[in-house]
């Protein structure tokens, strides 16, 4: 439309370097699994840096080019909006990193702002001068996204951290344990309470019932027909708020588990599972000694 040069060339330098990203992401995808280190990472990030302020500075040499070289008024129009258009993803791309931002926006900012101070008039300086919040805003932006994604990435590291501390925590008590959801479905169990059960250790118990729990217990000939019946009644009522006092339980194996429950806020249970086949056995002799002991 213009018959300026200048602004084919542009264009197939734009094209040009497209194309040269587009090759170097492909070669970054297929080397990504091996970019472990540091050093790796900024290899890659300088490259990554390079393209893309070469693509801004490309877009903004062109709206340089369009009002300085021609005179036709849809050319300095069609590449300042492109341009900012393009300038305006700059911070959802690169917020992870300042140096990406600034550098970019400069690239874009840079040539408009000169462009228009050199070769405009009043107008165009309140134009430059309109442009300029907008591109700081950009940068404040970024900066906003990244301390939000900072927090994000640190509270989900803290919480997988605690996640594991309580994973480690619960597999090693002594007792066992399982946590009742306010619809009476088990949301987190740990081995000792597979182990007491005669359960497999790799069986997840997470979303069973109380009558799915016993009846895993009863097909693994850990309790009876009578006992598991009365099991599932006792864990229910308590399960329901109608008792909390706690009860035992007598296995097949010849060892004697006492159920104790706990309600909690959210309207579940907490299930603790404790052997007290020895404190059971020594209450006996105990009893024996106080009744048949000759003194």
């Amino acid at each position: 439309k213009t018959g300026e040069i200048l602004l084919l060339y542009c264009a197939m330098a734009v094209v040009l370097v497209a194309c040269v990203r587009a090759i170097v992401i492909r070669c970054y995808n297929r080397a990504r699994s091996t970019v472990t280190t540091t050093e790796a990472a900024k290899r890659w990030e300088h490259r990554y840096v390079v393209g893309a302020s070469t693509s801004v500075a490309l877009l903004g040499i062109w709206c340089f080019i369009t009002f300085t070289r021609t005179t036709d008024p849809f050319a300095p129009l069609v590449s300042f909006t492109m341009t900012i258009a393009y300038a305006v993803g700059i911070f959802g791309r690169n917020f992870g990193n300042d140096r990406f931002v600034v550098v970019q926006i400069l690239c874009a900012s840079a040539p408009m702002t000169a462009a228009l101070l050199l070769y405009g008039n009043l107008f165009h300086w309140i134009f430059a001068a309109l442009l300029a919040p907008s591109f700081i805003a950009m940068k404040f932006i970024a900066e906003r996204l990244r301390r939000t994604l900072l927090d994000a990435v640190i509270s989900s590291r803290d919480m997988s951290l605690l996640a594991t501390r309580f994973d480690t925590a619960l597999n090693n008590m002594p007792h066992g344990l399982c946590m009742f959801d306010s619809e009476h479905r088990i949301v987190v169990s740990n081995q000792k309470l597979n182990q007491q059960m005669g359960l497999p250790p790799d069986r997840d118990l997470k979303g069973s019932t109380v009558r799915n729990l016993v009846e895993g217990v009863v097909e693994a000939g850990m309790i009876s027909g009578f006992n598991a019946q009365s099991l599932i009644d006792r864990l229910d009522t308590r399960l329901s708020g109608g008792d909390d006092a706690a009860f035992g339980v007598d296995m097949l194996n010849g060892r004697t588990l006492e159920f104790t429950v706990q309600p909690m806020e959210n309207g579940g249970m907490v299930v603790l599972v404790e052997d007290v086949t020895e404190r059971k056995i020594a209450e006996a002799k105990i009893n024996h000694l106080a009744r048949f002991d000759p003194l």
